[in-house]
């Protein structure tokens, strides 16, 4: 350690060996940090509230999981109308509902599945299905959303009292609400669903950045991010807005952060540090 206390680094030679007394100086550091590396590992994979998933059970779902009103128009019927299909959950009525999860998330995650629109017998629909995340309640949290055409995140054109929290994006869309007013983060305005098709979506947050993508097999339909960090915690669910649609394969996991990468990266650094003595 020189005079001003830095570390110093060199290559080891055939005249500048470490002596053993060294060797043990810099050893334990290093299995010490690959311990608090590996600690954090297992910390940040952890999950991140008591019943928090990996793999979401449809029956915990539609059990556990709290039936709220739809995220932009701000009402609630046809809740009753979840009902089990194979591998997830679907609302076979023309309704308006959010689920959300009895577990919130206080950091990064990512929550993938696949989603499919549902036509009803003797009718076209054509409006809106998607997730939430980090939910406050319906009025504070963040919205994924996808239409097939029809309202988008514009209110109700038949009711104005449905309009609270519009932001009037359309096609895909990532929208934030705070306080009741509804923001776009990103929108592709000509991206709409197809009926009856299955398409997979994956949202992951890491830090202030929020992606999406929506893919119909090795197909990308539509992807984007957005940086915004108002709703850092919060719970997940799934919605609707005068639509029926069907969730299966939904999964939620937290995922780590960078300090046991940034440990680790130090650890690895050791072999090739030695401290020098006055």
């Amino acid at each position: 350690m020189g005079t001003n206390g830095a570390l110093a680094v060199s290559t080891p030679g055939p005249h500048n060996v470490p002596s053993p007394l060294e060797i043990g100086r810099t050893a334990m550091p290093r299995t010490s940090c690959i311990l608090v590396a590996f600690a954090l590992a297992l910390l940040g994979s952890a999950p991140a509230a008591a019943g928090a998933p990996g793999a979401i059970d449809p029956s915990d779902l539609l059990a556990n999981w709290a039936n709220e009103s739809a995220p932009e128009w701000n009402q609630s019927d046809d809740g009753e109308l979840w009902t089990p299909v194979p591998g997830g959950v679907a609302q076979v009525g023309n309704g308006d509902s959010t689920r959300v999860s009895d577990f919130a998330f206080p950091g990064d995650f990512t929550f993938s599945g696949t989603v499919r629109a549902i036509e009803e017998a003797g009718r076209f629909d054509n409006d809106n299905l998607g997730i939430v995340f980090g939910w406050q309640d319906e009025s504070n949290h963040y919205r994924l959303g996808w239409e097939g055409g029809g309202f988008g995140d514009t209110g109700d054109t038949f009711d104005p009292f449905l309009d609270e929290g519009a932001s009037g994006a359309r096609g895909l869309f990532l929208v934030i609400e705070q306080g009741g007013v509804g923001t776009a983060l990103a929108e592709l305005p000509t991206t709409f669903w197809a009926p009856a098709t299955d398409y997979q979506f994956s949202l992951s947050r890491t830090g202030s950045d929020i992606s999406f993508e929506v893919t119909q097999g090795a197909v990308v339909i539509g992807a984007g991010m957005a940086t915004d960090t108002t709703f850092a915690s919060g719970a997940i669910g799934i919605y609707i807005e005068s639509q029926a649609a069907e969730f299966r394969d939904l999964v939620a996991v937290p995922e780590p952060g960078g300090a046991a990468e940034l440990v680790l990266g130090v650890c690895l650094l050791l072999p090739f540090a030695r401290l020098r003595h006055p």
